[in-house]
């Protein structure tokens, strides 16, 4: 992900005092987890059908990591022409990405410029289609309201319609929903508070008004990052305007540490995403794989928490309602 405009990081207080890698939310993407996401988005994506051009973005490019691993796994052949766009405000890290790419597929058009995708562009409904992107991968900057500033948060929250503690990815999401085609398929790399937070309802809603989600996997306490945030992939679709509003849920996938005896080996944490139940990894650690169907709290209240739901947290839940007397909302008042 990339660093994000000094304009944009000026934050007095507590905050003050940041590092720039942590103002800027500058996390690179482990090649593991850049290869899963370009895979899944692959495999998503409606491609072989002969489409003469592909339009591809990466709106927080860093080094490279994404788009190589995304433009490694296209099937060789199926384009007549590949354009592949993207932003980041780190000048030496975009440099980096441009030979990287100019390197490894010198035959696709490169697109890349040294500014903030936020600020790049009309909104959706001034762009034509050929505007539009069909395949977008992202890894976008992690940046907490406190570190952003007050100002930059509310100028944020205001373009994009968010509320609470603004976090720099909810914009990102936004803007993304924005571009991509009807019909075209993101995979983006985010924190997952957002599927809990407060802050995160307005985002909640928009991904399901402006996109058909098609797969989250909560990657919990993996450890995938050199950084303290519990990542999640969200891997989406946009939305078609003849497609109705409820469709099917999306698969979803949590991963969490657990002292249960292993049920099965897997290499990495990644691979164990594959699996059910406790798995073993190599490195000795012990992960509870949990598959499922994302519970977005359905269609009367789009900013509910999304969580995981199966057949056997279901039966449980049923199990306990079935011998709940009541909710605390039940309780009347009392005077002692």
């Amino acid at each position: 992900m990339p660093s994000t405009p000094a304009a944009r990081t000026a934050s007095p207080g507590r905050y003050h005092r940041v590092s720039k890698k942590k103002s800027g939310g500058a996390t690179y993407t482990p090649a593991a987890l850049a290869d899963f996401v370009a895979q899944k988005i692959v495999r998503a994506a409606d491609l072989g059908k002969g489409t003469p051009r592909l339009r591809v973005l990466d709106p927080a490019v860093g080094d490279g990591a994404l788009l190589l691993s995304l433009l490694a796994h296209l099937p060789p052949g199926s384009f007549a022409a590949i354009s592949v766009h993207g932003f980041d405000t780190d000048r030496a890290a975009l440099a980096t990405a441009r030979r990287r790419l100019q390197a490894a597929f010198p035959h696709v058009a490169l697109h890349l410029a040294a500014g903030d995708f936020l600020d790049a562009g009309p909104p959706a409904h001034k762009r034509s289609g050929d505007e539009l992107f069909d395949l977008v991968i992202a890894n976008p900057p992690y940046v907490r309201t406190q570190i952003l500033g007050t100002r930059q948060a509310q100028e944020l929250a205001a373009a994009f319609g968010l509320k609470g503690r603004v976090d720099l990815y909810f914009a990102f999401l936004m803007g993304i929903a924005q571009v991509l085609r009807p019909g075209g398929v993101a995979g983006v790399i985010v924190s997952n508070r957002f599927m809990t937070t407060r802050a995160g309802a307005a985002v909640r809603a928009a991904l399901r008004q402006r996109f058909r989600l098609r797969q989250v996997w909560d990657l919990g306490d993996t450890k995938l990052f050199d950084a303290a945030v519990l990542p999640a992939v969200l891997l989406a679709e946009g939305r078609r305007p003849e497609a109705p509003a409820a469709s099917a849920p999306a698969t979803f996938t949590s991963i969490y540490e657990t002292d249960a005896p292993a049920e099965h080996s897997a290499t990495d944490p990644l691979a164990a995403l594959e699996l059910e139940g406790a798995v073993a990894v190599a490195d000795g650690r012990r992960f509870l794989v949990r598959q499922g169907l994302l519970d977005c709290g359905g269609e009367g209240d789009p900013g509910a928490v999304w969580c995981g739901a199966s057949a056997k947290s279901d039966a449980w839940l049923r199990t306990v309602a079935a011998h709940t007397w009541g909710q605390f909302h039940n309780l009347k008042q009392t005077h002692i």
